[in-house]
């Protein structure tokens, strides 16, 4: 049965990708959107199928790598060979990925005898992920759409945990009853959203009409379902990433009025605050109190606590076996001294106290080394600096604004991996979600700065003719 599911499904999408090409994009983001790839251990919660079933037994292959290769190889099949111009750095960066990873295999095979799967599966899942988008959205209409798509389809799947949590269909967790909580980077999902909602509205009156994809009021109450999704999910990392996301997003808004939203911010404090005092919620305000109170690690008590004290050993012993053995640092585990794995502590283990790196840095480190890391980080700081570039152009493109937001969410997630989180690249979702925010930032790079080939120059600025793209894009008068 599982191996006709994954023939089934695998068949289904390479059909959508080569006879509806227009609507392939919006069903292969759904699998990621609306099935769940955590959620096993220590909650009431199983995760899907799509993500954890290894139905055709091929290097442990799950159904969702599956889906991912077969369609873009149908992609490919149907696409003319040309160079795409938006992915040039992105090209760098994978070929730099992947020369790393065929040195560190042949360095494990020659050391070891042998090949362990590991993160690597998933950081070449993101690489084909990011082509799939290009092969697809190719115009500023498709991207438009795709945001519009990715908007409310994740603002349903918040709504819909959300409402599942309000009428007792929640999920148990060592923080008490959430709608959310294993599945961490569907929740930088939200967040995510959430970031990119809050620079919609605050500059919906110059965004042009044609770019306004949802009504203000709709987008609000979206915003507002996110907000309270991510907040009753009880995750520290997701509330700092909403936060000063959303904080950023305002403040960077060329025409907000600052006197109008740190009045609307005080009414919603004290709006939440009064609905928290009612007797029925004790227990929700007492979690929320304590999860606040263990973000202070420089209290004692407060860094001794089961959960804070699980994280911090977890990141002593990641530096104490990096620093024990210094092969490590340049060819990750498969450094370790050795014939084969038999002394290397479990990686992937829910066990006290080693477990999976909760740190971005130790992470790169262990699975690939030092050469690893340096990517990984060009690959966040070269696409925050586009921020830059972001900022000259007119405020009336709705490209812009989900551009500036990824940079943020990306950027805020990346300072969050580099203390008490995983990295990206962990799980599936984890790249997914990434690598839309980088082919955002790269698409609205390309498309404003006048570097499309149809782009002429007119007296009063710059107009695209006869192109691909919508022609009535104007750029910024200089």
């Amino acid at each position: 049965m599982g191996i006709l599911i994954t023939l089934l499904l695998t068949l289904a999408m390479c059909g959508v990708a080569l006879l509806a090409r227009k609507y392939f994009i919006y069903i292969f983001s759904s699998f990621f959107i609306f099935f769940s790839e955590l959620g096993t251990g220590f909650t009431s919660f199983n995760a899907s199928f799509v993500f954890n079933q290894n139905f055709v037994d091929l290097a442990s292959l799950k159904l969702i790598e599956f889906i991912v290769a077969a369609s873009y190889a149908c992609l490919l099949f149907t696409t003319p060979i040309r160079k795409n111009k938006i992915l040039n750095r992105e090209y760098k960066y994978a070929i730099a990925f992947l020369l790393l990873l065929v040195s560190l295999l042949a360095i494990e095979y020659f050391l070891h005898k042998s090949i362990n799967i590991s993160d690597w599966r998933n950081v070449l899942v993101g690489i084909i992920i990011f082509h799939i988008l290009a092969l697809t959205l190719t115009t500023e209409e498709s991207i438009v759409s795709f945001i519009k798509f990715l908007i409310i389809a994740i603002s349903i799947r918040a709504a819909i945990g959300l409402g599942a949590y309000l009428i007792g269909f929640g999920i148990d967790s060592p923080r008490g009853y959430v709608p959310f909580f294993w599945d961490n980077k569907q929740m930088e999902a939200f967040a995510y959203i959430a970031i990119i909602l809050s620079s919609y509205i605050a500059s919906y009156n110059d965004i042009d009409i044609k770019f306004r994809i949802i009504k203000k009021p709709i987008a609000t109450v979206l915003l507002i379902i996110l907000v309270l999704t991510i907040l009753l999910s009880i995750r520290r990392s997701i509330w700092i990433i909403a936060i000063l996301g959303i904080l950023s997003t305002l403040l960077i808004s060329r025409r907000i009025n600052i006197k109008h939203y740190v009045m609307g911010a005080f009414a919603a404090f004290v709006i939440g605050i009064a609905i928290l005092s009612a007797p029925p919620l004790e227990d929700l305000r007492n979690r929320l109190a304590g999860y606040i109170v263990s973000m202070n690690l420089f209290d004692d008590k407060v860094s001794k606590n089961i959960e804070n004290d699980v994280h911090i050993d977890n990141i002593e012993k990641y530096i104490q076996i990096i620093s024990d053995t210094p092969s490590i640092s340049l060819f990750g585990y498969r450094g370790y001294p050795g014939s084969d794995y038999t002394n290397l502590p479990e990686i992937y283990s829910d066990k006290y106290p080693l477990g999976v790196a909760h740190n971005g840095i130790l992470r790169s480190i262990f699975f690939f080394g030092i050469g690893g890391l340096a990517i990984f980080f060009l690959f966040v700081i070269n696409a925050s600096f586009k921020y830059f570039t972001l900022k000259k152009f007119n405020d009336n493109y709705l490209m812009k604004h989900v551009a500036i937001s990824s940079i943020l969410w990306l950027f805020l997630t990346f300072l969050a991996s580099l203390f008490y989180i995983p990295p990206f690249w962990t799980t599936f979702k984890g790249v997914f979600y990434t690598f839309i925010s980088v082919y955002m930032i790269r698409a609205a790079v390309y498309y404003y700065s006048g570097n499309h080939p149809k782009v002429e120059n007119s007296g009063t600025g710059t107009t695209v003719t006869g192109n691909r793209l919508n022609d009535r894009i104007l750029r910024y008068k200089k």
